[in-house]
């Protein structure tokens, strides 16, 4: 009863979306990536690795790219079509892109059935029923990674309790604290079936800086650079006020999604003319980035990083900024996030107003770092550089 309830509410849900696609861009694209047929012929075999976007996936990296090493052909499927201009040139880490499709029963069978996968790993909190359900009923082992809950999560109060009830078959949950460990058993899940390590995206953001190359123009400004990362129409007013107060500075602004409605707004409230990356000059004091790809390669020329979403749903990406020794200042939305909790007052610095942010820039940049502060950010990410608890599981699964 409640799986035809939950799956009539999507269904309306996503005619009324298909109804107003034409007229909107986002969702117009979101739909018509999903027409796709998916014809995948191998004789290896095959692992899927779900996330929600762009950021799920970076934190997947080093999993996938040590899986497709071990000879398994490696399929990410996304829900989100954010990030793909960049993901789609990473074929190191993959062998096939695919779409999530509207979690009703008949496309999620139709959906598996054409992928055929020897197991299905989901990062974070894609728990979608139908899904679900599906990969149980086709036998097709799952598990979950990254997972930070606790027991007051939606996920495990109702009407959600109920509807996300299949995640009680998945293999295994590795889980990034006790707190997460504890709301799972609280909701029926075996212990030995929940696994604590650290979240993985620490071992894949010290991957990628080994990787990182210069970018062109960036290392000859000779002013000191505040970057404004992942930045959302609800981080303007920070943005704005950053710009007022330190007017000999250099500040780079790199929006979360860089389509032209989004570069077109941050332009129109820009006080002066943004310079852009082909336009660079060594005194620029305003640069707008509209690339994908190039944020992770910005950090190391930044005094400060602002990271966005803080004022709007939630902080993005930490990390990149931090094992560059950039310290972070990010709006009051950040639960969730092991790092910030690990680095806050010491890397990251959390405001409540935008009016506050010059305040806290002012005296980070007046703070040299000590011997300390870079101890303790080189011993969080060698703790945290782990997925072969992860790479073990898999092998058993499959294998067994």
């Amino acid at each position: 009863m409640i799986r035809l309830l939950y799956s009539t509410l999507v269904l309306l849900a996503s005619s009324a979306a298909s109804v107003f696609a034409p007229f909107n861009p986002k969702w117009k694209i979101w739909f018509a990536a999903r027409k796709n047929t998916i014809s995948i012929s191998t004789s290896k075999k095959k692992i899927v690795i779900h996330c929600a976007s762009h950021g799920e996936y970076e934190q997947t990296k080093l999993l996938a790219n040590e899986l497709k090493k071990s000879g398994y052909f490696l399929i990410f499927s996304f829900f989100s079509l954010s990030g793909q201009e960049t993901i789609r040139k990473e074929k190191e880490y993959y062998d096939e892109i695919v779409f999530l499709p509207v979690d009703l029963p008949q496309k999620m069978e139709k959906f598996i059935q054409s992928i055929s996968p020897s197991l299905f790993i989901i990062n974070k909190y894609e728990y979608w029923y139908n899904l679900l359900h599906i990969l149980d009923k086709k036998k097709v082992p799952f598990l979950f990674m990254n997972v930070n809950t606790d027991a007051s999560s939606k996920y495990f109060k109702w009407p959600l309790r109920f509807l996300h009830a299949s995640i009680r078959n998945s293999e295994m949950f590795f889980v990034n604290n006790a707190k997460s460990r504890n709301a799972l058993e609280r909701f029926g899940i075996e212990n030995h079936r929940i696994k604590e390590i650290k979240d993985s995206r620490a071992a894949s953001v010290m991957n990628e800086k080994e990787k990182q190359i210069a970018v062109p123009g960036f290392k000859n400004i000779t002013r000191d650079i505040i970057i404004y990362a992942s930045t959302h129409r609800s981080d303007i007013d920070v943005i704005l006020h950053g710009i007022q107060s330190f007017p000999l500075h250099c500040h780079v602004i790199v929006p979360h999604e860089v389509d032209t409605t989004e570069i077109k707004f941050f332009k129109e409230r820009l006080p002066a003319i943004a310079h852009t990356m082909d336009t660079l000059e060594p005194a620029s004091k305003l640069i707008l980035i509209d690339k994908i790809g190039i944020l992770k390669l910005l950090y190391k020329y930044a005094r400060v990083a602002y990271i966005g979403g803080g004022f709007g749903r939630s902080i993005h990406n930490t990390l990149e900024a931090i094992i560059e020794h950039v310290p972070v200042v990010g709006g009051p939305k950040s639960k969730g996030f092991e790092e910030i909790d690990y680095f806050r007052n010491n890397m990251y610095y959390s405001i409540f107003k935008p009016e506050e942010f010059a305040t806290v820039v002012k005296r980070l940049l007046a703070k040299a770092e000590d011997e300390e502060t870079a101890a303790y950010i080189t011993a969080y990410f060698e703790d945290n550089n782990g997925i072969r608890p992860i790479l073990d599981c898999i092998d058993k699964i499959i294998n067994e």
